[in-house]
């Protein structure tokens, strides 16, 4: 992983979510951009910390710094869904079961504010605004491939809480990970702290690495 200050930009955002629903272990969306796991988790971490500020209080409105990782929680979220949703209508085509093609309609409302013009009892013409509603209709068809083994074997990799042996991942774990990366010498401490300098500082600690920029950090 390089060292250069990585942010949360809507070009890293498009490709972790394209990664994810393309069926890909979050792991390998996340080294496709260059960024550790743990930057994922931390990104989306924050998007949970706002939304839960926002349902204990419904008087407070969304922070627009906070706005880059909500969308990112959201997204990420339904890309993974959509990934296993893909995966098990592979299965039910594989089965000759129906449903492999979906439909998906979005309708929106626009509205707009236009003028028309109106005579008054006087006979003078004036211009009255108006509201002008249209609604849009948006129908995506999907089709899903039939290699119903792969699917399976997907599901077992991708949600094995659902599909195969319960394993529970904390972040606790992904925190050890990242410790055993910084001893290893995968995870230099530029790297890390161009994402969160506090984060690093107390990996490093935990590690008991000592923190030499510019070089290799060794015991």
């Amino acid at each position: 992983m390089a060292g250069r200050n990585t942010l949360l930009t809507p070009e890293l955002h498009k490709a972790i979510v394209d990664s994810l629903t393309l069926g890909c272990p979050i792991v390998d969306a996340c080294q496709h951009v260059g960024i550790h796991e743990t930057t994922y988790y931390l990104w989306r971490n924050r998007g949970q910390t706002e939304l839960d500020r926002l349902e204990a209080n419904p008087n407070a409105r969304e922070r627009k710094s906070e706005q880059p990782f909500v969308e990112f929680l959201k997204d990420t979220t339904r890309a993974q869904a959509e990934a296993r949703r893909a995966a098990v209508a592979s299965i039910r085509q594989a089965y000759g079961l129906r449903g492999i093609t979906t439909e998906n309609v979005t309708t929106k409302t626009v509205s707009e504010t236009k003028l028309r013009k109106k005579r008054l009892p006087d006979g003078t013409v004036v211009e009255e605004p108006y509201t002008w509603t249209r609604t849009e209709t948006t129908k995506t068809v999907s089709q899903y491939p039939s290699d119903w083994r792969a699917a399976m074997e997907f599901l077992k990799r991708r949600d094995k809480e659902n599909w195969s042996d319960k394993i529970v991942v904390s972040i606790e774990d992904l925190r050890q990970k990242a410790i055993e990366d910084i001893r290893a010498g995968r995870l230099t401490y530029e790297a890390l702290a161009a994402e969160d300098k506090s984060l690093a500082d107390e990996l490093f600690a935990s590690a008991g690495v000592p923190i030499e920029t510019g070089t290799r950090q060794s015991q």
